[in-house]
C-alpha cells in the first residue's frame, strides 16, 4: 500500500489509474510481479497486489516509472497533476 500526502485526492477513475507494469517490487532482491492496482481516492492509497505474497521479515523496495507519460493514465489526482516517478523505496 503506497501512501500519499497530497492536498487533492488521487484520483480513482479505473480509466487513469496507473498500469501495474509500471511499478517495480523487489521481495529480498528478487522481483514480484504487480497483477492489480487499485486507487482509493479519499484516502490517498495506492494498493498493489502481487503474485506471490511478501511473508513477514522480508525485505521489500518499491518504484514506479510512468510508461506512458504523455497520456492521462498514471498516477494522478483529482486536479489532473501526475506522478511520473518515485524512486526506489524501502517498504516499512
Amino acid at each position: 500500500v503506497l501512501r500519499f500526502n497530497d492536498a487533492s485526492n488521487l484520483n480513482e477513475d479505473p480509466a487513469r489509474k496507473p498500469a501495474a507494469g509500471d511499478f517495480t517490487v523487489l521481495v529480498d532482491g528478487v522481483a514480484r510481479t504487480v497483477t492489480d492496482v487499485s486507487v482509493s481516492a479519499i484516502a490517498n492509497l495506492i494498493t498493489l497486489s502481487l503474485a506471490t505474497p511478501v511473508t513477514h521479515g522480508q525485505r521489500v523496495t518499491v518504484a514506479y516509472q510512468d510508461s506512458t507519460p504523455t497520456d492521462t493514465n498514471g498516477i494522478q489526482d483529482t486536479a489532473g497533476n501526475l506522478l511520473t516517478s518515485i524512486p526506489t523505496t524501502a517498504v516499512l
